[in-house]
């Protein structure tokens, strides 16, 4: 359009609003042109079903997770240049994300201001809606809030851009729909942002945060994101009830494989609610192996600050089969359950660990110990020891790429456990001088004689006694799993179980891995225990309500 060439329309009879509609198609075109730097992939593509590439690093850097099954124990040693390499890697990355951070903040401002406009002048239409649907607006948000607060709090500025759009998304009925997942390749936004809605309130509610200026400006950002998330909060609700009341009128009956979606996801959130909790660790009938390490520590604003972050961001960050209990008055202690994930020896185990945070952490790395080890006599893995050790560079306990206080975090720890030590489909290739032995009779007899202590120590021994503050967790998981464990894993494991001959029952560890009791019996005594359980109790239809999003 040229305002100077009087022989053609003006604006507004060229484009449906005028002005306004062709600011916001030349905005939302520019973040498109954008959005292959921050989500890495690009966002007109020759095929439309293809999926937006998923990040969860900050600044949308790809991560690509490690498969387990290939891991052996060179993977924790190394070349210790490598730490120093990563960092280099990192501070280039939080240039390039400055930068995107400037863009993507100038642009969003941009689109609020044109939005903000259309609403006060009652301009917008159905053919602005259209457009932002049609735009990579949700997509674009979804990549950044996918983000937790310990990595938004390090990236204010933009973020502050970022909650003012949702602000004025969850303002008007239909462009509150941009909020959800009604077309390919939209985000569950509203999920996202009540996620972290829960991570901000942890933040707000912690005590000792300090005073310097750094965390008194944190505090005005949770602050604003706070005020800003309880109005979306509460937008949300009142479309998913009108969402809800249009579909009952419509009396669509759900097929079985929705059936079966609805109750797979009532079931992840039942497990997310359970991820990060507080109970009183210090007066645990299971007394916390750092307990004395802690009444000696001097604790502090700046350690309390640090930590408050990391449990906000674990509340939605942590994978599946991870949770955390943190001591109700010192947050520097935590106990921490993970549970085997499927492929190894140890699958649906659960495997706790107690864990403490030096005064001067994070510039050391958390202590850790392994506590499922029937009293300290059975070691479970060559980097779980019996007597609690866990093996681990980030730990420090362990040649290679070592912790590194810039980057590195609890999170980042538990995820290495589940996957390179938990995980690990052989697990005697985490012995270095064993690696020669992957794929051979003493291998696969290790793998046996670990199911058995899987199930008589990480199964019967929790659903017996489940451990203070995780209840609930054993009892819901154990329930989760229990038909493939009275049908499928049970069976299967006591048979190859059986196959181990007498004189490799001690397995390689001779006494730390031998077990004085016949596998029919252990499997009589957790069939017994998983028969009492009872199905979790019916949730209310309140709290459904504030629990519709997809985890």
């Amino acid at each position: 359009f040229d305002p100077s060439d009087t022989n053609k329309k003006n604006a507004k009879e060229v484009l449906p609003s005028g002005l306004s509609y062709l600011e916001l198609g030349i905005l939302l075109e520019c973040l498109g042109f954008f959005f292959k730097e921050i989500a890495g992939s690009a966002w007109k593509e020759e095929d439309d079903s293809a999926e937006v590439v998923d990040v969860t690093d900050s600044g949308g850097a790809k991560k690509q997770a490690a498969n387990p099954s290939s891991i052996s124990g060179k993977g924790y040693t190394g070349d210790q240049n490598e730490t120093k390499g990563i960092a280099m890697k990192i501070e280039q990355k939080k240039l390039e994300d400055l930068v995107r951070d400037q863009v993507s903040g100038i642009l969003m401002g941009a689109i609020c201001i044109t939005l903000n406009d259309l609403l006060t002048g009652q301009k917008l239409d159905k053919e602005h809606i259209e457009v932002l649907s049609l735009s990579c607006l949700n997509p674009i948000l979804g990549v950044y809030f996918r983000n937790t607060f310990m990595q938004i709090s390090e990236r204010q500025a933009l973020y502050l851009h970022l909650i003012k759009a949702v602000e004025v998304l969850a303002t008007e009925r239909h462009l509150c729909e941009l909020l959800f997942p009604k077309l390919p390749r939209h985000s569950d936004l509203y999920a996202l942002l009540m996620n972290l809605k829960q991570q901000v309130a942890m933040y707000l509610r912690s005590p000792d945060k300090g005073t310097d200026a750094e965390t008194l400006k944190l505090v005005t950002t949770a602050q604003e994101m706070d005020r800003v998330l309880s109005s979306v909060e509460q937008q949300g609700k009142e479309y998913l009830k009108e969402e809800r009341k249009r579909t009952a009128k419509e009396g669509k009956e759900l097929s079985a494989k929705e059936k079966e979606e609805l109750e797979n996801k009532a079931m992840r959130g039942r497990f997310k609610k359970l991820a990060v909790d507080f109970m009183d660790l210090q007066g645990c009938s299971i007394s916390h192996v750092f307990l004395k390490d802690c009444k000696k520590s001097p604790g502090g604003s700046k350690l309390s600050a640090r930590l408050t972050k990391e449990v906000g961001s674990m509340m939605s960050g942590l994978p599946p089969g991870i949770f955390v209990r943190v001591d109700k008055r010192r947050m520097d202690l935590m106990r921490v359950c993970i549970i085997g994930p499927g492929g190894a020896p140890y699958t649906n185990g659960m495997f706790f660990f107690d864990v403490f945070f030096p005064y001067n952490y994070p510039a050391v790395p958390p202590k850790m110990k392994i506590i499922t080890t029937a009293r300290g006599t059975y070691r479970f893995n060559a980097n779980l020891y019996a007597n609690g050790k866990v093996c681990l560079s980030l730990l420090g306990t362990w040649s290679g790429p070592g912790w590194e206080p810039s980057y590195s975090n609890l999170q980042q720890v538990l995820i290495s456990i589940q996957a390179m030590i938990l995980g690990i489909d052989e697990p005697i290739a985490n012995e270095p001088s064993w690696e020669r032995d992957r794929g051979t009779d003493r291998s696969f007899n290790y793998n046996r004689i670990l199911n058995h202590g899987t199930m008589l120590y990480a199964m019967h021994d929790h659903l017996k006694a489940p451990p203070p503050g995780f209840e609930d967790l054993v009892k819901l998981h154990f329930w989760d799993r229990k038909k493939h464990l009275m049908e499928k894993q049970i069976p299967t494991w006591e048979k190859e179980i059986l196959k181990v001959p007498e004189r490799a029952k001690g397995g390689p560890y001779n006494r730390e891995n031998r077990i004085n009791e016949a596998v029919a019996t252990t499997v009589k005594k957790l069939k017994a225990e998983l028969n009492k359980l009872k199905p979790p109790e019916e949730e209310k239809e309140e709290e459904e309500e504030s629990d519709d999003d997809d985890f």
